[in-house]
Formats: C-alpha cells, structure tokens, sequence
C-alpha cells in the first residue's frame, strides 16, 4: 500500500489505530464540552430567578441548547424586559420627589 514511502503495512495499520484513538479521544473531549455547557445553561436558569431575571429569560435560557447566538438572543431580550422595569420603577420614585429634589435630581443626571 504504502510501502513505497517506506513503511510497511504494519505501519500503515498502527498509524490508523493511533489515529482512531486519537478521533475517539477527541470525540470523548468534544462530548464532555457539550455536557459542561449543557449543565452550564441549566445552572445558569436557575440561578437567574436568585437574581431576579424574569420566568422568561431563564425559560429562554433552557431552549438554547449551549447555541451562544441564542444564549445572546435571550441576554438581549431580558436587558430589554429589565430596563423597561428599570424605567418603571424610575417614574414610580421620581414621581414621590418633591419638585426641588426631582430637578436636582435630573440636573445631576444630564451632567454624569
């Protein structure tokens, strides 16, 4: 087979035992990746209700299956969910300010 470039055949088949060793062994890593993410994704769901994320990012985070495009669609979808309750929450306490505090208040944002 490829004795011509000096090796015999035994060579040949050690070579491709060495090499499905190798394949395996890569696979064996390869499928370890996969669970850590796996496990990575799941941890990070239920932490995110300790953190007060919404059902639907940690819901979201589930479907993903370790795909980091979709891992970044529902990071963006919950910043949206957050900074609407964010500003919410703003108008809420603005609102209970007396009128001098609230002006102070706007002033110190539009300078920072």
């Amino acid at each position: 087979m490829l004795s011509h470039l000096g090796g015999g055949e035994s060579d040949v088949r050690a070579l491709l035992r060495l090499l499905m060793k190798t394949v395996g062994l890569l696979l064996t890593v390869a499928l370890g990746v996969v669970a850590c993410l796996v496990l990575l994704v799941m941890v990070r769901g239920s932490y995110a209700a300790d953190r007060e994320m919404t059902q639907e990012y940690s819901t979201c985070l589930g479907k993903t299956n370790g795909a980091t495009i979709e891992m970044i669609n529902c990071i963006l979808a919950e910043t949206m969910r957050q900074d609407a309750r964010l500003n919410e929450n703003y108008k809420k306490l603005i609102s209970k300010l007396p009128t001098e505090r609230k002006n102070a208040l706007v002033e110190a944002q539009r300078a920072g």
